[in-house]
């Protein structure tokens, strides 16, 4: 009976997968993929870690970024950036979609922030930003408990997508979180594409 249904499981997860990434390239211009790195090594790792992550979980979402992932491997103008695919596809398989959704939030909303923060100034402080941009906003927006927010935070942080803001600030004792240069560059890595990054409802699936 298992292996029954775990063959179907995985025919379905498969062909997910496969109409995924037609789904995706069909977005990109040909001129501005890489096809002569379609033929090496690294590419075909690139898709068997891509097919291995998919291939272990049940959440379209997630099936859906390890494509956009991949396929940000193939533009001309992201050969830079390639070292970093294996790290996506292993830190986003250690996150649940809640985990990344939320993730997701915090970046909407601090994506602009500035590159330095000037720790001597009231105004221009770490925490300053992470209020001004509705730190306090963000969980009531997911409408989550704090538990599960916490949870979620907590395993950004150990995937490197958010860091802890520390320091000496009056009244602050922790708990507010600024994205980090790998979040942005993943969130770069997979710009090309017009699709939303996530359909999913934090709400409905804790509720489940």
């Amino acid at each position: 009976m298992f292996s029954q249904l775990g063959k179907g499981f995985q025919e379905r997860r498969l062909l997910q997968t496969i109409n995924d990434l037609y789904e995706e390239i069909s977005q990109i211009d040909e001129s501005k993929i890489d096809k002569s790195f379609l033929t090496t090594e690294e590419f075909y790792d690139f898709i068997m870690k891509t097919f291995e992550n998919c291939r272990k979980t049940r959440h379209n979402d997630k099936i859906r970024l390890y494509c956009k992932i991949l396929l940000g491997s193939l533009i001309i103008d992201y050969i830079n950036e390639r070292y970093s695919v294996e790290d996506f596809l292993s830190f986003s398989s250690e996150l649940s979609p809640t985990d990344l959704q939320v993730g997701l939030e915090i970046y909407k909303r601090q994506k602009n922030m500035p590159e330095k923060f000037n720790f001597e100034s009231k105004e221009n402080t770490e925490l300053e930003f992470t209020v001004r941009t509705g730190w306090h906003e963000i969980r009531d927006a997911l409408e989550m408990n704090e538990t599960d927010f916490k949870i979620a935070l907590h395993k950004l942080s150990r995937a490197g997508l958010i860091k802890e803001i520390v320091g000496t600030y009056v009244s602050y004792t922790g708990g507010h979180y600024l994205i980090t240069p790998a979040f942005r560059r993943l969130m770069d890595f997979i710009r090309y594409s017009k699709e939303p990054v996530f359909n999913y409802n934090v709400e409905q699936q804790l509720k489940k």
